[in-house]
């Protein structure tokens, strides 16, 4: 292979610009359906958790249960707890989901802008380096990698997580009484 002119090498790095943009935006947009997936899981499960939660109410009567009533009314101490964190966790990831359709919203309009800058260059409405100044202002310098917030999806998941486990107490109590 002999020595490449310029022009050539210039060719090759587009080229593999473009491969790299193509699969980089393939990772990024299939870990987003992911993490998608992931959230909406979390609220099915909180769903039926609160939907299943009125099961333990018959157990909570000092008759039935068998147990004294500074054990029940700790029993039901930590039942509302955990229907408090279910619900919390199902608004934290309703939130969640509505956030992150803002957040490609917005990132979808600060790409269109740029594009449209771009065609303008094209069409020799406006410079190369204007095109250029516009995309770096609107990327905020953070590439073609950025992220959603996911600050609502780690408190949505903390507070299934509680829930889910103070359920199972409850369940271990109940079952060994």
């Amino acid at each position: 292979m002999g020595e490449m002119t310029e022009l050539e090498k210039i060719d090759c790095a587009k080229g593999y610009r473009d491969i790299l943009s193509s699969e980089q935006m393939f990772a990024q947009s299939r870990c987003s359906e992911l993490a998608d997936e992931f959230t909406r899981l979390e609220v099915q499960v909180a769903a039926i958790l609160v939907a299943f939660a009125g099961v333990f109410l018959k157990f909570f009567e000092p008759e039935a249960s068998g147990l004294s009533l500074d054990a029940i009314l700790i029993m039901k101490f930590i039942y509302a707890l955990s229907v408090f964190l279910l619900i919390l966790s199902l608004v934290l990831g309703l939130i969640h989901i509505k956030r992150k359709e803002k957040f490609w919203d917005d990132l979808m309009n600060a790409k269109f802008i740029s594009m449209k800058k771009w065609i303008e260059c094209l069409k020799r409405k406006t410079t190369f380096e204007e095109a250029h100044s516009y995309q770096a202002g609107t990327s905020l310098e953070k590439g073609h990698i950025v992220h959603s917030p996911i600050w609502t999806w780690a408190l949505q998941t903390v507070c299934l997580g509680l829930a889910f486990i103070l359920f199972f107490v409850l369940f271990i109590v109940f079952l060994f009484k």
